[in-house]
């Protein structure tokens, strides 16, 4: 059963689709307090659902990035509230931040519904939705996907039907010379 506020923010994602004909601000950005604060101010709601969120941090140094600080929120909204969608009460997801050589590699793993192995390769597609619900457009991963290549970086899926779904970020670290 979800609640009236994950509704709500699942419209909200949908609003973020303008996000992408609004100019970047690119500036330096610790991915350790962003993922802070967008897990402070989610855990409540997602709580709510029955589902438990988590965040795991490796450890407390700063990992930068150069990035534009409201696009990647939405794309952290539209991945976390897309897996309380497609997540049982009951289930978890987790938002994880690591760094492995010259990138910033953040995952949002879910134990949900999973996607099926023939959806896969078109989930990132425009329009491409699974949804039978009238607030979806299928422009959420879409977008996802432009924003990450905006930022000079992947995205991948990975994901077994009923076991559940993990998506991974790979974002490029700050250079000296950049930030």
């Amino acid at each position: 059963r979800k609640t009236k506020e994950i509704q709500e923010q699942l419209s909200t994602i949908n609003e973020f689709t303008q996000i992408d004909s609004t100019p970047s601000a690119f500036e330096p950005l610790d991915l350790c307090l962003l993922l802070r604060d967008f897990y402070s101010g989610n855990k409540p709601d997602i709580n709510v659902s029955g589902v438990s969120f988590e965040l795991l941090l490796k450890d407390d140094h700063p990992i930068v990035i150069y990035g534009d600080k409201r696009k990647l929120v939405s794309v952290l909204q539209n991945l976390v509230f897309n897996a309380v969608s497609f997540t049982p009460e009951g289930g978890n997801i987790s938002l994880s931040l690591n760094k492995e050589q010259e990138f910033a590699i953040l995952r949002v793993k879910d134990t949900g519904s999973g996607i099926s192995e023939e959806d896969i390769p078109h989930i990132f597609e425009r329009l491409f939705t699974k949804r039978n619900n009238e607030n979806s457009n299928g422009m959420g991963l879409f977008i996802v996907k432009s924003i990450i290549t905006e930022h000079w970086g992947t995205i991948e899926v990975a994901s077994e039907l009923g076991k559940g779904t993990v998506f991974t970020i790979r974002l490029p670290l700050c250079q000296q010379h950049l930030c």
